[in-house]
């Protein structure tokens, strides 16, 4: 929903009905309806299928790297010279195994890469190497250089600096031997980060490079190789081919599982995003773009990046996450940055036919026979797959004669159950089941507003205007919203919306969202959380 969406909800609701404000602000400030009895344990669910930084594009086109030396003032100018022509004597190297050519400048500018600052330090000089990135520094690596006496035969060295010949007499302090080794092997890893290549049977490594195979060895595989996106082809007798997009972070390392079908219980993953077209990567690995589905996972716990393209060529994590994968299991996770749904015709079965949500049910028999009037049977229901969401905004309108709707996480979860008189909302925390009720409108819908922090483990939680919950709420990894059948109701939720990452809004959009409830209400308008009602289903 855009700002334009929430300035006008506000708008309806303050402008158009002022005696509004103060009641209604009233209202909302207030802290959580406090009507509790313990309760019986939620019923459980058993879902069932119907069926970094900045991630460039794959093709790399740098050609070399652009370093800038910058020397504090406390550096003796003798000692700067003589470090700048030992830089610039290194010998430029071509292949992707190689370090990248280099060049290397003292006069600052916009095009460079990385950065080497010199700092006076105790017995020597302190140098910090950088990669700089849309502007800003992130530090690779610091080493401590001594300095030598010049020989007595030191005649001097000879370079070039801004065009003109410049002489560095005999007498000025040098870097001792060790010391430009040390230099020289970390000018030789800028721009340069280590892939490591593991695989439970012996499989053979190449880098594609400008169409070639290079030979990398046998696995398990450790080599220091160019940053950016590498294309990795691993080859195992008898079985076949894997083409790999790996992204080699600048100075740090990545790690690439490949399995096969035959390997031990290796797992699967299957993530989606909405909308469509996230770009994923799997310890560090591009693995394609959302919806992705990954066979032959090694059980472990991954590192999940999603990034959303940010230029012709360039793309920026937006959220980051970690997957259990277990042996011979499959991980599903759905990450909606937006995301809406119709309980109904078209877009419901679509939700179920891509695998976003499934049934639920204890014979595993229950099916929706017509889609445009969607009914659920008694205690079988609707499930999404886990959502992966850090922070989490939902909202959904429920009809009259509705079936349960909630929450559940492996840790808390709550079910709110409709009935003809009252709402119930079924809480439980660490264990311990609380209920909360209060008396609803005859023939009414329900409005369900709910704000999730799992990085905080908060829950605020309203119900048609009203806060039942604003507490502690432990989400370990994912959530699944589900809809059951009751004896009191057995419709669907008529729609609901999720946000999440920076789609979601803030206080001013919360209290927005709470007078578009208020005056939908004294209006008698039904609730829609789209005018347009156009949903495609699952995105």
């Amino acid at each position: 929903m855009s700002f334009f969406s929430y300035a006008r909800a506000l708008y309806k609701a303050v402008f158009r009905r002022p005696l509004l404000i103060v009641p209604v602000f009233l209202s909302f400030c207030a802290g959580p309806v406090r009507e509790t009895a313990p309760g019986p344990d939620l019923p459980a669910i058993t879902p069932y299928d119907l069926t970094e930084a900045l991630i460039p594009h794959p093709i790399d086109e740098r050609k070399d790297i652009r370093v800038h030396l910058h020397f504090d003032a406390g550096i003796d100018e003798g000692l700067k010279l003589r470090i700048i022509a030992f830089l610039s004597q290194r010998q430029n190297t071509s292949g992707p195994l190689s370090p990248w050519p280099a060049v290397f400048s003292e006069t600052e500018g916009p095009s460079f890469s990385h950065r080497l600052l010199f700092r006076p330090a105790e017995g020597g000089v302190a140098v910090t190497a950088f990669e700089l990135v849309a502007g800003k520094e992130k530090e690779l690596q610091s080493i401590q250089l001594s300095l030598a006496e010049p020989a007595k035969d030191d005649g001097g060295v000879h370079i070039e600096q801004s065009g003109r010949a410049v002489v560095v007499a005999h007498g000025y302090p040098d870097l001792a031997d060790d010391s430009r080794k040390m230099l020289l092997a970390l000018a030789e890893r800028l721009g340069t980060g280590t892939l490591r290549i593991t695989s439970p049977s012996r499989a053979d490594v190449f880098l594609k490079e400008n169409g070639a195979l290079l030979p990398l060895g046998a696995t398990p595989v450790d080599v220091q190789i160019r940053s950016g996106i590498r294309e990795i082809v691993i080859r195992r007798q008898g079985q076949p081919e894997q083409r790999k997009s790996v992204r080699v972070p600048d100075g740090g390392e990545r790690m690439l599982m490949a399995a096969w079908s035959d390997d031990s219980d290796p797992g699967s993953a299957l993530i989606f995003t909405s909308p469509d077209g996230y770009r994923l990567a799997l310890d560090g690995e591009v693995i394609g773009e959302a919806p992705v589905a990954r066979p032959g996972v090694l059980a472990g716990v991954y590192e999940l990046e999603i990034a959303e393209k940010s230029g012709e060529q360039d793309f920026r994590v937006v959220t980051v996450d970690r997957l259990q994968v277990s042996g011979g299991r499959r991980v599903d996770r759905f990450y909606p940055f937006e995301y809406h749904l119709a309980f109904r015709g078209a877009s419901l079965k679509s939700a179920l036919e891509s695998g976003l949500w499934s049934y639920t049910s204890s014979d595993q028999r229950f099916y929706i026979a017509d889609f445009d009037r969607p009914a659920l049977s008694v205690r079988s229901g609707l499930s999404s797959i886990p959502i992966g969401a850090e922070r989490l905004q939902l909202e959904a309108i429920l009809p009259d004669q509705s079936a349960s709707f909630g929450l559940y996480s492996e840790g808390d979860r709550f079910l709110i159950e409709p009935s003809a008189d009252d709402i119930r909302l079924r809480l439980e925390i660490q264990g311990k089941v609380q209920v909360y009720t209060f008396k609803r409108e005859q023939d009414r819908q329900i409005y369900i507003f709910a704000d999730l922090d799992r990085t905080q483990g908060t829950l605020a939680l309203r119900i048609n205007g009203k806060s039942f919950y604003d507490g502690a709420f432990t989400v370990p990894s994912a959530v699944r919203l589900i809809s059951i059948g009751s004896q009191a109701g057995t419709k669907p939720p008529e729609e609901i919306l999720l946000r999440s990452g920076t789609h979601t809004g803030g206080m001013f959009f919360r209290a927005g969202r709470f007078f578009w409830y208020e005056f939908k209400s004294m209006s008698g308008s039904p609730l829609r959380l789209r005018e347009d009602d156009q949903s495609k289903g699952d995105r």
